[in-house]
């Protein structure tokens, strides 16, 4: 695209300082970009006497002309800080041009890297429709450095690149999750919350979800091999995938080539560290990836047709056709391949979940009080 053509592209650094050398660190990056025409602005969104706190990153936003917003820090704290990330992202939104493309960035926990500025083309793209009765919930795709494959919505939320309308979207005080939701984690509440109302999966899902991360490996195991047996978690996985094929862009640097004719799913389930397209960390013990250009041969059954691909198409099959497992949001009755899996996960790790349960004519519904706070309380 010519240049003058495209987007315009914007900074968006958020939140606390933290680390003052590392929030320098990301200006000086900024700025070559700024100097190269490769984006229009910065905008920093914080708290209100944050920046007092450290003069020489005042003074460095200062010189390079950004835009600062400061908000009133807000009492009410949610895991991660969700409700604080969603409101200084929010805030700094709104300094942006409609239809310009938004990197949000953290001054910690991120790394940034000159090609980096790779991300804006990767979001210049517009989302597709996942199914053929459900049409696209954001209006380009959103770059992201990484996800997990087994926990839907496990995307990084350090850092990533969308237009400005998708962020906006994105970036709701929408709190159902955290109420209705069973161990629902930051980075899910900030990147579900879209697809909630448009693919009925997806509800389902986050009323049943087990932690499927961090185990001792041998659990892990258990757990990996259980789902996927699953009916109905085949059909939460094959919604996954179609979301990230059609929404988002994962990974922001060059990869190598694959090798289609022994690309195998069950290969890449296999909890073994090496280099291939979905990796294993032994730290973490979850399967996590960097790269999707395997997710769209995957999903159009053009890899290896291993009885796991095979029968993640079948369930693939069922969500285009509208014969999936049949779940209406907040319903009481369960389906039985819910029923079975919830069953798994219990035998396993113990009760959970936020499905109801009927027992002696009573219903109780399952799960964990909501974990918010006030700031400054045990």
């Amino acid at each position: 695209m010519i240049p003058s053509m495209r987007p315009p592209r914007w900074a968006l650094m958020t939140g606390l300082v933290r680390d003052a050398g590392g929030y320098l660190e990301k200006l000086r990056l900024l700025e070559g970009w700024l100097r190269g025409g490769m984006i229009s602005g910065i905008v920093a969104s914080t708290w209100e006497g944050e920046l007092d706190k450290h003069p020489e990153v005042s003074l460095e936003l200062a010189r390079l002309g950004a835009l600062v917003v400061e908000s009133p820090e807000m009492d009410l704290v949610l895991p991660g800080s969700f409700l604080h990330q969603v409101r200084t992202i929010r805030a700094g939104l709104a300094m942006v041009p409609q239809g310009a493309l938004v990197l949000r960035l953290r001054s910690d926990k991120c790394e940034l890297a000159e090609s980096d500025h790779s991300c804006f083309d990767l979001a210049d793209s517009p989302a597709r429709s996942p199914f053929s009765h459900s049409p696209a919930v954001f209006r380009n795709r959103m770059a992201v450095p990484g996800a997990q494959l087994l926990t839907p919505f496990f995307l990084v939320d350090q850092v990533f690149c969308a237009l400005r309308e998708d962020l906006w979207e994105l970036c709701s005080y929408d709190l159902r999750l955290e109420i209705e939701g069973s161990e629902v984690i930051p980075e899910q509440m900030l990147y579900a919350r879209p697809f909630l109302d448009r693919i009925e999966v997806f509800d389902l899902h986050f009323r049943m979800q087990r932690r499927l991360f961090g185990y001792p490996m041998a659990i892990w195991r258990h757990l990996r091999d259980g789902s996927l047996a699953s009916p109905v978690f085949l059909e939460i996985l094959a919604a996954w995938l179609q979301i990230l094929d059609t929404h988002f862009r994962v990974g922001f640097r060059t990869v190598g080539p694959i090798d289609w004719a022994s690309w195998s799913l069950e290969t890449q389930l296999d909890a073994q560290d090496g280099d291939r397209c979905i990796g294993f960390s032994s730290a973490a013990v979850t399967l996590a990836f960097e790269r999707d250009d395997w997710i769209g041969p995957l999903l159009s059954g053009q890899t290896v047709q291993d009885p796991t691909t095979r029968r993640l198409l079948e369930a693939l099959e069922r969500l285009q056709s509208g014969t999936q497992t049949p779940w209406h949001p907040g319903s009481a009755s369960i389906p039985p391949q819910a029923e079975d899996l919830r069953r798994f996960y219990e035998a396993v790790l113990g009760p959970g979940g936020k499905l109801p349960v009927a027992r002696a004519g009573r219903v109780r519904l399952g799960g964990a009080a909501p974990r918010w706070r006030i700031h400054g309380s045990p």
